[in-house]
C-alpha cells in the first residue's frame, strides 16, 4: 500500500469517525428536541383542556365536553381525545376508534411512541386537592419519527458525499506532498542499482525538501567513498597481485574462499581452482592431512598455531614437493562466521641451499678436525725427534767442548729453537683460524712480566751489541687481570723482531696509560724500517715488507699475524709507525684496568701446586713413563745431571703397578704409550686408596694443543712439559718439588 493511499484512507476514516460523531450528535439533539417539543405541546395543550373542561366536569355537562372534545380534535396531529370524571369513567372520548381501542398508557418520550405511533399524555382535573377527573389525549408521533428518520437518511448522504470529497481532495493533496516522496523512492532505487551520486530536484525548503537535500548530500558522498574504496580495493588487489608469498583464505571447516595469483606459482593451481576446495590439497600425505584436521577440529591448537610460524612440506598440482614457510592469523570479521588468512612462503630454494650449506658445513668441520687431527699428529711426530736433537744438544752444552764443538753445538741449539718458534706460530695460528685459542683471565704483575720479556731477550740484545731498556711510567706499575701468557706472546714477538732487525743503537719497551682503563705499549727501535707503502701489509699472514728480508733474515711471516689476531682477542688494537732507514715504532693498546690486590712474589707462585712437603736439598725419586728410547733416554741424562734418581717404564700400565710397589716424589707422565696411555694410568692413579693417588703427575708430552693441556688437567695432572725438553725446563719444573 503506497504511501499516498495510505494518507487518502487515514483521512477518510478520521473525517468518517468525526463526521459520524457529528451526525449523531445532531441526530440526537433534534431528536431530543422533537421529543421535547412533544411533551412540551402534549403537556400544554393537555393541561388547558383539563383546566377549560374543569367546570364542565363539574357539572357533568356532557354537551359542553363533546364541543370542547371537537375544538381539541381540530389541532394538528391529535389523535384522540378522552375526558374521565374522578372515577375515572369516560365522560367523553372522540378521535380513532383504534387508538381509542388501546388501554391507556402515558409516553414519557418519543422513542416509546414509536410502538403504536400515537404519543399518549394526560392532564388531572383538580380542583384544589381534590381530584374531579383526567384529560387523555393522543397526539399522532408517526410524522416525526418520519423526519427525524429523513434527517438521519439525509445527514447520512451528506456524510458519504463530503467523504467522498475528502477522499479526492486528499488524493489531490496527497498526490502533491508525495510527488517529492515519489521523486526520493526513484532516486534511491537508482542509488541502489549503482547510479551513486544522483541527486533530485529540491522544490521545496519544507521538511521534504530538507530531506532532499540531505538525500543529495549522502549521495555524494557515498559515490565519494565508494570512489576512494574502489580506489583501495584496486590497490589493495595490486598490492595481493604483486605479493610473491601466496595468501589462501579459508573457514573454520578449511574451507578455500579465496586466493591470490603468487599460489600458481607456488603450487601450480590457478586462484579460481581453489575454491570451495580444503585447505589440506597442499599437504603431502595422509598423517599430514590427519594432524591438520586434528588442529582445525581443535580451538586449543588452532589457538597455537595462530601467528606462530611453521615450516613443513607440501605437494604441488604436479606432485612434487615443495617446502613452504606458512603463518596462520584469524581475520577481523563482524559476522560470526571465523575466516583465516594463511600467508604462504616458498622456501624451497631457501630449504636446498640450507641443505647443501649443511652439507659443506659439515665437510668444513670435518676439514677443520682433520686439519687438527694433522697438526696435533704432526706436531707430535716432529717434536718427538725434535726433543731427541735438542736435548742431546742441550746436554752437550754441559760436558767440556772445544770452541769448534761448542759452535757446532750452538748452532744446533739456535737451529732447534728457530724451529720449534715456527711450529709453534702454525700451531698457534691455526688456532686462532679455526676459533680454538682461548684466553686466560688471572693477576699478574705488569712489571715481572715486561721484565721478564727483557730477561729472556737480553742475551740476544748483547750479542748484536744493542741496548735493550725499559721505561714503565709509575702510574701503570701493579696488578692486572687479563692473560699475561699471550701478552708476553706479543712482546716477545714484537721485543724479538726488534732485535733482529736492528743493527746500531737499541730497542725500548715503553709502557704507560692511556685514558681510563687502556695500557699503551710501545717496542721502538732504531732498525732498518718497513716503507710506508708496506706498513699496511706486515701483519697479514706469510707477509714481510720485503722479500729479500726472509732471505736475509729467516722467519715465516706468522709472527706479527699472530700477534694482530691475539691483541683483537684480547679486545685491543696494535699498528706500527716506520721511517726507512730511522727504525720502527710498534704499539698495541689494551683494555687493562689496575686491581687493588697485589699479585704475590714470584717466590710465593710456584709453576704448580706442591704437593710434597720435603727440604729443599732432598734428592727427589722421579717415575718417567715414557715409550720413546731416545726420549727417555734424554729425561733419564736430565735427572742424573740434576742430581735425581729415577725408575723407568715403558707403558701407563707398568706405572700404575710401580707407584703401588714403591714410593715416588713425582711422576713424568707420556700421555701417548702402548697398552694403556698416559691420561688413563693418570685417571686409574687417582682412584688408588693408598698416598699413591697424591703423587704429583707432571705431563710429558709432544702433544701441544690446548685440548691436549685441558684433557691432562682433567685428568688429574699437575703440570705440563710439551716436548722437545729443555734441561732448565725441566730444572724449574723439579724445583717446586725440592
Amino acid at each position: 500500500m503506497s504511501l499516498r493511499l495510505k494518507t487518502i484512507i487515514g483521512i477518510a476514516i478520521i473525517e468518517g469517525f468525526l463526521l459520524l460523531a457529528l451526525i449523531m450528535m445532531s441526530l440526537n439533539v433534534f431528536s431530543s428536541t422533537l421529543d421535547n417539543e412533544l411533551v412540551k405541546y402534549g403537556t400544554s395543550t393537555s393541561n388547558i383542556f383539563a383546566a377549560t373542561t374543569q367546570d364542565a366536569v363539574i357539572e357533568s355537562d356532557l354537551a359542553t365536553l363533546e364541543s370542547f372534545a371537537e375544538t381539541v380534535m381540530k389541532n394538528p396531529g391529535m389523535v384522540y381525545v378522552r375526558i374521565l370524571d374522578s372515577e375515572k369513567d369516560i365522560l367523553v372520548e372522540m378521535g380513532d376508534d383504534r387508538a381509542l381501542s388501546v388501554t391507556f398508557k402515558a409516553d414519557r418520550s418519543l422513542e416509546e411512541a414509536k410502538l403504536d405511533g400515537v404519543y399518549d399524555t394526560f392532564s388531572d382535573i383538580r380542583e384544589g386537592d381534590f381530584f374531579l377527573g383526567r384529560v387523555e389525549i393522543g397526539i399522532e408521533a408517526s410524522e416525526l419519527n418520519q423526519v427525524l428518520a429523513d434527517t438521519r437518511n439525509k445527514a447520512t448522504i451528506i456524510a458519504i458525499i463530503e467523504i467522498i470529497l475528502v477522499a479526492l481532495f486528499s488524493f489531490v493533496l496527497g498526490t502533491y506532498l508525495t510527488r517529492q516522496i515519489l521523486s526520493l523512492k526513484a532516486a534511491t532505487e537508482r542509488l541502489v542499482n549503482g547510479e551513486l551520486g544522483h541527486e533530485v530536484e529540491i522544490k521545496s525548503s519544507d521538511e521534504i525538501g530538507q530531506l532532499g537535500n540531505s538525500f543529495n548530500v549522502m549521495s555524494s558522498k557515498l559515490k565519494d567513498a565508494h570512489k576512494l574504496l574502489d580506489e583501495q580495493k584496486l590497490y589493495l588487489e595490486g598490492v595481493i597481485s604483486n605479493i610473491l608469498d601466496g595468501i589462501v583464505v579459508f573457514d573454520k571447516e578449511g574451507i578455500i574462499h579465496d586466493a591470490n595469483p603468487a599460489i600458481r606459482h607456488i603450487f601450480g593451481y590457478q586462484a579460481e581452482e581453489l575454491i570451495g576446495e580444503n585447505i589440506s590439497i597442499f599437504l603431502k600425505d595422509g598423517l599430514h592431512k590427519m594432524n591438520h584436521q586434528a588442529y582445525m577440529e581443535n580451538p586449543i591448537h588452532m589457538e597455537r598455531v595462530i601467528k606462530a610460524k611453521r615450516e613443513l612440506s607440501a605437494v604441488k598440482k604436479d606432485g612434487s614437493t615443495v617446502f613452504i614457510e606458512l603463518s596462520i592469523n584469524q581475520m577481523d570479521v563482524a559476522s560470526d562466521d571465523v575466516k583465516y588468512v594463511t600467508i604462504i612462503n616458498d622456501i624451497t630454494r631457501r630449504k636446498r641451499d640450507e641443505i647443501r650449506l649443511n652439507e659443506a658445513l659439515e665437510k668444513a668441520n670435518l676439514a677443520s678436525r682433520a686439519k687438527s687431527d694433522f697438526l696435533a699428529t704432526m706436531s707430535h711426530e716432529i717434536r718427538t725427534p725434535m726433543n731427541g736433537i735438542i736435548g742431546t744438544a742441550d746436554l752437550l752444552q754441559t760436558t767440556p767442548l772445544d770452541d769448534e764443538q761448542k759452535t757446532y753445538v750452538e748452532t744446533i741449539c739456535g737451529s732447534g729453537d728457530a724451529l720449534l718458534t715456527i711450529i709453534n706460530d702454525i700451531l698457534d695460528y691455526s688456532k686462532i683460524e679455526a676459533g680454538q685459542l682461548s684466553l686466560e683471565n688471572v693477576l699478574f704483575d705488569l712489571d715481572k712480566l715486561v721484565q721478564g720479556v727483557v730477561n729472556l731477550l737480553k742475551t740476544r740484545a748483547v750479542e748484536k751489541n744493542i741496548s735493550l731498556s725499559v721505561d714503565i711510567e709509575r702510574e701503570t706499575l701493579g696488578a692486572y687481570h687479563s692473560d699475561p701468557g699471550r701478552l708476553r706472546q706479543v712482546l716477545l714477538n714484537l721485543v724479538g723482531n726488534a732485535i733482529k732487525f736492528t743493527h746500531d743503537g737499541g730497542v725500548k719497551i715503553i709502557v704507560s696509560q692511556q685514558g681510563e682503563g687502556h695500557l699503551m705499549f710501545v717496542v721502538q727501535d732504531s732498525g732498518i724500517g718497513i716503507p710506508i707503502e708496506n706498513q699496511d701489509m706486515v701483519f697479514d699472514s706469510f707477509s714481510q715488507a720485503d722479500g729479500s728480508i726472509t732471505r736475509k733474515y729467516g722467519g715465516t711471516g706468522l709472527g706479527l699475524a699472530i700477534c694482530k689476531k691475539i691483541v683483537h682477542l684480547m679486545g685491543g688494537e696494535i699498528g706500527v709507525h716506520s721511517i726507512i732507514g730511522e727504525g720502527s715504532r710498534f704499539w698495541l693498546s689494551l683494555p687493562l684496568v689496575k686491581q687493588e690486590k697485589q699479585c704475590a712474589p714470584s717466590s710465593q707462585r710456584p709453576i704448580m701446586q706442591n704437593r710434597v712437603n720435603s727440604a729443599s736439598t732432598k734428592s727427589l725419586k722421579v717415575l718417567v713413563a715414557e715409550d720413546n728410547d731416545v726420549n727417555k733416554e734424554i729425561v733419564r741424562m736430565y735427572l742424573e745431571k740434576l742430581g735425581h734418581r729415577h725408575a723407568l717404564v715403558e707403558t701407563g700400565l707398568e706405572a700404575l703397578n710401580l707407584v703401588q710397589q714403591e714410593t715416588f716424589d713425582l711422576i713424568l707422565m707420556d700421555m701417548q704409550m702402548p697398552v694403556m696411555d698416559g691420561v688413563t694410568a693418570t685417571q686409574e692413579i687417582r682412584k688408588l686408596s693408598m698416598e699413591a693417588k697424591d703423587i704429583p703427575i707432571v705431563a710429558l708430552t709432544a702433544n701441544a694443543m690446548q685440548e691436549d693441556r685441558d684433557k691432562c688437567h682433567d685428568a688429574g695432572m699437575d703440570g705440563f712439559i710439551p716436548k722437545p725438553i729443555k734441561l732448565k725446563d725441566l730444572e724449574e719444573v723439579l724445583k717446586a718439588y725440592v
